[in-house]
């Protein structure tokens, strides 16, 4: 069973946002992930082998941290 801490409990509104959630999302509000393939797509170097082709992709919204922001509304 997982601990709960204050804000898990509904004090969540009160909290205060940190400056990397706000860095966060802004860079969600700048960045077009939809887009961002096509643009950047022809520059990147291509890699060998199968399955290797959005390597790149998937790197960028880690580094973002948009994977772990989707991975903690999941849960």
């Amino acid at each position: 069973m997982p601990q709960y801490s204050f804000s898990d409990v509904g004090l969540e509104k009160y909290r205060k946002q940190t400056r990397k959630e706000q860095f966060l999302e802004e860079t969600e509000t700048i960045i077009l992930w939809q887009a961002l393939p096509e643009a950047i797509g022809p520059f990147y170097p291509k890699p060998e082998g199968a399955g290797q082709g959005k390597q790149w992709y998937f790197r960028m919204k880690a580094h973002f941290g948009e994977d772990s922001r989707h991975r903690a509304h999941q849960r």
